[in-house]
């Protein structure tokens, strides 16, 4: 019997706690191990962010946090000096474009300007500060509300110098809108692991379900599966997968033990890659019936656009009974 958990996810982003996202995921007979409670990292723009679990049982969690760059309210300073560069004496008018990590950017700030002297050799110009911004255009005009050119301040800054006269900076046309915003955090995938609680069993050559694995629609994943299997003489750990329609990548490979030596065991090894989930894997009969032995699959898995279980399923030869051990696992991530 299938049973919803709840993961509750809440956002804390430079001391900002967002309100609480939720997301519901099914899982099967398995034992569920803790997340940990807080998953952390270090985003594209430098700064620090960190997703805090509540409730945090072992699932699948995806939170998006869109946050818009704010439009600068004020006007950019600038300051000449008589060293440093080869701008012109005159009239030199300027506006900042804030830009996030993402390429996104702000209106033009309100534009200010600085007259320059026949020994004024550059012009330092301080942007007013956008918060989660990456860096900042400064865009230069000899003339009001002409700015046609350019240049940008360091990485991280809000400060930067320009040294060329104004047509010497990079042409460009000033934006008359703003980006939508950028992404802070985007989609998280927790590590999953399911693990048997108690032996499975099946005594047919039709496959039936040991471990179901939620995915999501266009995401890669890697599930691995590792535990013992034993079949009564005669069988065979037979395994099967199958999951969401038109995956866009299955690559798998399957390795089981199927004799005991004490020097040589003996194991077989089925292996591929395309866009179909394998079936049948191992139709041979164990050398060494009713005793415990390894296996070991791996599947990489990229989804198509269809979310789903993938499940992964085990069948034996006539009725000699296959059975996997408590404690056998496979693990998504």
């Amino acid at each position: 019997m299938k049973r919803i958990l709840n993961l509750v996810v809440s956002v804390l982003a430079l001391g900002v706690l967002v309100p609480a996202l939720s997301a519901q995921i099914p899982q099967s007979g398995v034992i569920n191990q803790p997340l940990p409670q807080q998953v952390g990292g270090i985003g594209p723009d430098g700064q620090v962010y960190y997703a805090a679990l509540v409730h945090a049982e072992q699932g699948l969690f995806s939170t998006s946090l869109t946050v818009g760059l704010v439009n600068p309210a004020t006007a950019p300073t600038g300051v000449p000096s008589y060293n440093g560069g080869t701008v012109a004496a005159g009239s030199n008018y300027f506006e900042c474009v804030a830009v996030d990590w993402a390429g996104n950017y702000t209106l033009p700030s309100p534009e200010s300007s600085v007259v320059t002297t026949a020994f004024t050799g550059s012009v330092q110009v301080t942007c007013p500060v956008v918060a989660h911004a990456a860096y900042y255009q400064v865009w230069v005009a000899a003339s009001s509300g002409a700015e046609a050119n350019y240049f940008t301040t360091p990485a991280g800054a809000n400060i930067g110098t320009m040294s060329l006269p104004i047509a010497s900076n990079t042409a460009g046309t000033i934006n008359t809108t703003a980006s939508a915003g950028m992404v802070l955090i985007y989609g998280v995938q927790a590590p999953r692991k399911f693990v048997l609680s108690a032996a499975y069993t099946n005594a047919t050559a039709t496959g039936t379900t040991i471990f179901t694995i939620p995915v999501l629609a266009s995401t890669s994943y890697t599930i691995h599966c590792a535990g013992l299997y034993k079949a009564a003489s005669g069988g065979a750990f037979t395994l099967g997968t199958a999951g969401p329609a038109s995956p866009t990548l299955v690559t798998y490979n399957y390795v089981n033990q199927t004799a005991l030596s004490t020097a040589a065991p003996t194991y077989l090894n089925y292996n591929g890659t395309g866009t179909s989930y394998p079936t049948g894997l191992d139709t041979t009969a164990v050398t060494t019936a009713a005793t415990y032995m390894p296996f070991d699959f791996t599947l990489m898995l990229t989804n198509g656009t269809t979310a789903g279980n993938v499940t992964v399923t085990g069948a034996t030869i006539s009725t000699n009974t296959l059975t996997v051990a408590p404690g056998s696992y496979c693990q998504a991530y």
